[in-house]
């Protein structure tokens, strides 16, 4: 397993601009000293290939700042898959992940999400891991909205290993 000794051997993070800088010559690797390691994955994110194993650079960030591999799912706060600025990434369960995924409303008239129609007025709700919230029952959508949007706020946490 990757240690923080083994990576900083390896390469240098900068937690800065979020880029992994070659640190050593190693024998069948075509990058060399001060080159920018990584490839865009499929998916879009950034991999690094170190050891013969090759690892997501967002997960690489939080073993280089805080010495260990991340248990949790390592989230893009901006929601940039390319951005690994430290102060872009944090630690969450995967149900706090997905909170912070854009998605457009599906079978939603109201174009808000977290929002719907109850009636002439417009309830918010929130899912909590399987359990739903209930965020109360408003005279316009703005206010609704604005519900959902502070109870996601209030539920993101910060970057903790």
């Amino acid at each position: 397993m990757l240690t923080q000794e083994r990576l900083k051997e390896l390469a240098t993070y900068n937690p800065d601009t979020g880029v992994f800088i070659c640190a050593k010559n190693r024998r069948g690797s075509k990058n060399k000293i001060g080159d920018i390691l990584g490839s865009i994955t499929n998916s879009g994110y950034i991999e690094i290939q170190l050891d013969g194993k090759r690892y997501l650079a967002h997960r690489l960030a939080v073993l280089a700042m805080l010495g260990t591999m991340p248990e949790k799912v390592v989230d893009h706060i901006n929601r940039e898959k390319l951005d690994n600025r430290w102060v872009n990434l944090r630690c969450v369960s995967q149900v706090e992940n997905e909170h912070n995924q854009y998605r457009k409303p599906t079978n939603n008239s109201t174009g808000c999400i977290g929002v719907h129609r109850w009636g002439t007025k417009f309830r918010a709700k929130i899912n909590v891991g399987k359990k739903q919230i209930h965020l109360g029952t408003f005279d316009c959508i703005v206010n609704a909205s604005a519900a959902y949007n502070a109870a996601k706020q209030k539920l993101q946490p910060t970057i903790e290993g």
